[in-house]
């Protein structure tokens, strides 16, 4: 008797979304810059000797603006299925209005810039920054601070598996789908 891949499985039982609904896009992305902004306040009193000014709060922040308001929608966003849809961040859309589509052979051909700001700027550089900020001056803001982006980053990782990733057209080339849902699925 033959067994069932999960991917199959998967294939067989769970829908596609053409659109993601407008009330999902605007909670994802709520929390996904509440995300960015707490991980900017773990860099907050992280200081220069002699150089009084949250310099790498605001490296941090130029960055991720950077990445995530032009580099990912110029790189992966014009490649996807959903440009010029609502994708579950409404990038899909929000990059059809500034540039123009692209061969969707291209999506996560730049994977590693994506996959780099995510896991590094966007999570682990917040978190040791917090964790440093704890170690040399202890206080309780900050180790709420670190509890609610660690709780937020695990929280987003169980709603993408559960409600956007499973259902989304790209799953089976995006590498955070296939870190979310394993890498049977792909």
């Amino acid at each position: 008797m033959l067994e069932k891949t999960r991917q199959q499985i998967v294939e067989e039982t769970v829908e596609f979304t053409e659109e993601f609904p407008l009330y999902r896009i605007i909670l994802e992305n709520v929390i996904f810059w509440f995300m960015v902004l707490l991980g900017a306040l773990g860099f907050y009193q992280i200081r220069v000797q002699g150089f009084d000014y949250p310099i790498f709060t605001f490296i941090f922040l130029g960055y991720s603006l950077y990445m995530l308001l032009y580099h990912l929608r110029k790189k992966s966003c014009i490649h996807c299925y959903y440009y010029g849809k609502n994708c579950h961040l409404g990038w899909g859309k929000l990059a059809s209005r500034f540039y123009s589509k692209g061969d969707p052979e291209e999506f996560m051909r730049d994977e590693a810039s994506f996959q780099s700001y995510w896991d590094y700027w966007g999570t682990k550089a917040p978190i040791i920054a917090m964790v440093a900020s704890l170690i040399f001056a202890f206080n309780y803001w900050m180790l709420t601070n670190l509890l609610f982006f660690v709780g937020l980053n695990f929280f987003m990782m169980k709603y993408f598996g559960k409600y956007v990733c499973i259902h989304c057209k790209m799953r089976g080339v995006c590498f955070f789908a296939r870190r979310i849902l394993g890498e049977s699925i792909a």
